[in-house]
C-alpha cells in the first residue's frame, strides 16, 4: 500500500511541475 501511495503522490507532483512549465512556457514563448 505505501508503494502505490509513494506512486501516487509522485504522479500528483508530477502533474503540478507540468502545470508550472506551461505557465512559464506561456510567459517565455
Amino acid at each position: 500500500l505505501a508503494i502505490i501511495k509513494i506512486i501516487h503522490d509522485s504522479g500528483l507532483i508530477s502533474r503540478a511541475i507540468r502545470k508550472v512549465i506551461i505557465k512559464l512556457k506561456k510567459k517565455f514563448p
